[in-house]
């Protein structure tokens, strides 16, 4: 039965394309029509323009979405063709609202509770994983005024960090392509501030690859290819000399991270920016341990609510033909402040427009002593519960 369901929707969200390239053309065609009855053949013409660069998108999409479900279907298993529904929902603008809104629970199935689903980047084939790949890259284009937002507590364990021991040592969960990572190298380097961040993540791939675009943007880096011990003295040694900034690529499993320290060692500061469905939520012993060799820590999240859904993963359907993953964990695993406030496991601050911070106790004593926070605290940010 379990392999019969994601067919049979994938055939459902197939017929409502339909529908979907049919109101594309339509709207493409009055708009057109209305413009030149209007305007005249004059202004047509940019507009002709403008039309076939959609046009060709639009097929571009087309193709691309139909390369990935062969390379699927090739491929076979259960995991895979749970994928085929995702990649369906990309064929037009309404296939993609049908979907999120019963991925919402406002159509007749509710929100699901989280269960382990791999990510295409990690089940597909060479051609998926390349091509998906690019797509986060051009997906990032979008990331810079999300990944400011998450800055401000980053900011201030640096600081706090720097003004107590001269050295920042901080790691990542689940870096992806690490641009948050080179976000905080970069100011570290401005400020003149050594600082050592361990960016890790599962997909050894993804390191790579990362790893490489990061070096040829002018940061320091180091790469370690296990999750052995790691000698950190003579590391904090080279970065307090040269008063820089270095990112240490380590390809591991968030249940191994605890490895690569000695025992009864402590790194400043621990974050998890939009990651936790991989440790807190599938494994919350491997949370424990990572809190263990953590002083603190913060959870970086976008919160559930229709403004982020429907604008945020809207603009990642035009952009992204098969990056259909981010809508699912948009939808189905994030949670609303209130959510996490129930959890109990930190102060959580709301964010506005729709960011979330889970803090640790220090991490939030730090940020409301730092005056990182800002004015803006307590009129746009909101104090949710402090546990």
């Amino acid at each position: 039965m379990s392999n019969i369901l994601p067919i049979m929707r994938f055939r459902f969200l197939k017929s409502i394309s339909f529908w979907g390239k049919a109101f594309f053309l339509t709207v493409v065609v009055l708009i057109s029509w209305l413009i030149w009855s209007k305007f005249g053949t004059f202004h047509f013409v940019p507009l002709l323009i403008v039309g076939g660069g959609f046009v060709f998108l639009e097929t571009r999409r087309q193709v691309l979405i139909d390369k990935a479900l062969k390379e699927i279907l090739k491929q076979g298993g259960v995991e895979l063709k749970e994928k085929i529904p995702q990649l369906e929902a990309k064929r037009s603008l309404i296939t993609a609202i049908f979907y999120l809104v019963r991925k919402m629970g406002l159509g007749k199935e509710p929100v699901p509770k989280f269960h382990q689903v791999h990510e295409l980047a990690d089940l597909g084939t060479d051609w998926i994983k390349k091509h998906l790949g690019k797509m986060m890259t051009l997906h990032e284009v979008l990331n810079p005024i999300l990944l400011n937002s998450f800055l401000p507590p980053i900011k201030a364990m640096v600081h706090h960090s720097i003004k107590n021991k001269k050295v920042f040592v901080g790691a990542s969960i689940g870096c992806g392509l690490a641009r948050f990572e080179e976000k905080i190298a970069k100011y570290c380097n401005k400020q003149r501030f050594p600082s050592i961040i361990f960016a890790t993540d599962a997909n050894k791939d993804l390191i790579l690859k990362t790893k490489k675009g990061v070096e040829k943007r002018g940061i320091k880096i180091k790469f370690q290819d296990s999750d052995q011990e790691i000698n950190l003295q003579s590391i904090i040694d080279e970065v307090q000399r040269n008063r820089q900034s270095l990112i240490y690529f380590v390809p591991v499993k968030a249940e191994n991270f605890h490895n690569l320290f000695r025992a009864g060692f402590k790194i400043d500061l621990v974050w998890f920016l939009q990651s936790r469905e991989h440790t807190i939520e599938e494994h919350p012993e491997v949370f424990d341990q990572i809190k263990e060799c953590a002083k603190e820590w913060i959870i970086l999240e976008t919160f559930r609510n229709w403004g982020v859904i429907i604008f945020g993963n809207l603009i990642n359907w035009w952009i992204s033909p098969i990056f259909a993953t981010e809508t699912e964990i948009s939808i189905t695993r994030n949670y609303t402040p209130q959510e996490w406030a129930k959890k109990k496991i930190g102060v959580i601050i709301k964010r506005f427009p729709y960011f979330c911070w889970v803090l640790s106790k220090g991490v939030y004593a730090t940020l409301k002593e730092s005056g990182f926070l800002g004015k803006s605290f307590g009129r746009k940010d909101q104090l949710i519960t402090l546990s």
